[in-house]
């Protein structure tokens, strides 16, 4: 999960992939993870989209 402050809004990564690859300004936005359960997921799901 992470938190876009630009939008202020809490995300599963697959919504953040989604949403941040949408636009070129969407994609400036800073993000942060919320737990380290998200950066093993984040891990997981890249393996799962190659």
């Amino acid at each position: 999960m992470v938190y876009c402050k630009s939008d202020e809004a809490y995300l599963c990564l697959s919504c953040d992939q989604n949403i941040h690859s949408a636009n070129a300004l969407s994609k400036c936005h800073s993000r942060t993870l919320v737990c380290d359960n998200a950066i093993r997921n984040r891990q997981l799901f890249d393996v799962y989209k190659m």
